[in-house]
């Protein structure tokens, strides 16, 4: 008798766990689960798996961005079809697929480990203050931004979080060279590069339009100086004017930095300009950059030595991400090739959750079974036992 209340204890105690962790799964700092099919894979490259998620994000804002600016019969003509096939899988195959394939090699996944924890904290205050903590507003706004929550968070780890997370076992397995004289030579080779920029934050209460316009006007009043020296001048003043958001340069030394450290629109503008040159308005993911590059000083890399062996890791870092991009090919699989882009099915950011906690609940249900059974059989061999006797 006391092995059967042991066993129902044990059954109870393992049911009521499993439930309470399949609830909390779904909840506000969990994973939200999308339909099923947000899961499919639809190509592949290397070792990396492309998600029909991440065509569903790219195809739709295409759709929705063609359509605003040519009309809703855009898709009439053929050319336009093919402007959007060849725009959403060229967007699956780039640096950011290529960085995730070298992540892969040293098993790292924006999914698991220290890189899940820190963009789950990442998530978590997104939804805390961008949405008050409401789970129902932030997957509206996930749909209708056409997101899974799933590829949000591979949309963070990747672009916040994978780079450095490479480089930090790059520095303890001593891949690179980070001798003096090693970074002597890259830290004067192109590969690093000095800039000092203005930022307009999309959170400094003007709209996105606002922040464009005045973006383009400011870097037009600095291109406009005559000398280098004046336009250095002229750009130091806007650093420190009205529209700028960003504070961290202190100094006034500047950023130096390689391929790798900043995100990809900042660096893709910095590395394509000449000394003293000017770039328009430059989108990044949290408002508008104008930039300026600038001759490196040679007693800034003197006395900044021991901080660009962390910039010499990120450069060799991105040579691994340039070659592996080359020698990658986007492979759709047949659900991939099936695919209409103007007739895809639709994802609900948050349909999956019935289904992930009915798939808890029969787990539970299993594992009592099983419980119960050995149990039963237990207390039957014991029975037997004593009959013997």
């Amino acid at each position: 008798m006391k092995h059967g209340k042991t066993f129902m204890r044990v059954a109870v105690f393992l049911l009521s766990a499993l439930l309470l962790f399949s609830f909390s799964s779904c909840s506000v700092s969990g994973q939200l689960h999308a339909s099923p099919r947000a899961g499919k894979t639809v190509a592949k490259a290397g070792n990396v798996k492309i998600l029909y998620e991440e065509l569903y994000y790219f195809a739709m804002n295409k759709r929705a961005e063609m359509v605003a600016e040519e009309g809703e019969h855009v898709f009439d003509d053929p050319e336009k079809r093919t402007e959007l096939e060849n725009f959403v899988w060229e967007k699956l195959l780039t640096r950011e697929t290529a960085l995730r394939s070298v992540g892969e090699d040293y098993g790292l996944s924006v999914y698991d480990g220290e890189l899940s924890d820190n963009v789950k904290k990442d998530i978590d205050a997104l939804v805390r203050e961008n949405y008050n903590g409401d789970r129902k507003t932030y997957v509206r706004a996930l749909e209708e931004g056409y997101l899974t929550d799933h590829y949000l968070r591979m949309i963070v780890g990747v672009s916040d979080y994978l780079s450095a997370s490479i480089v930090l076992n790059m520095m303890k397995r001593g891949e690179v060279d980070t001798s003096d004289e090693a970074v002597w030579k890259a830290a004067r080779s192109s590969a690093l590069i000095r800039t000092i920029h203005v930022f307009l934050s999309n959170d400094n209460g003007r709209t996105d339009a606002e922040n464009r316009a005045n973006a383009e006007a400011l870097a037009a009043r600095v291109a406009a100086a005559g000398s280098d020296a004046e336009r250095l001048a002229a750009m130091r003043a806007e650093v420190g004017g009205k529209y700028n958001n960003d504070f961290g340069d202190t100094t006034g030394d500047g950023y130096y930095f390689g391929r790798g450290e900043m995100e990809s629109a900042y660096e893709d503008a910095a590395f394509a300009l000449p000394l003293y040159g000017v770039s328009g308005a430059v989108k990044g993911s949290g408002g508008y950059y104008v930039i300026m590059a600038l001759p490196k000083e040679e007693s800034y890399l003197e006395n900044h030595l021991e901080e660009l062996k962390d910039a010499l890791c990120y450069v060799e870092l991105n040579n691994r991400v340039d070659a592996r991009l080359a020698e990658m090919k986007l492979e759709k699989t047949a659900f991939g090739s099936s695919l209409d882009l103007l007739n895809l099915p639709p994802i609900k950011a948050n349909g999956g959750a019935f289904l992930f906690v009915l798939a808890w609940i029969l787990l539970a249900f299993l594992i009592l079974g099983v419980i119960f059974l050995v149990g039963f059989l237990c207390t039957r061999k014991k029975r037997k036992g004593k009959k013997t006797r």
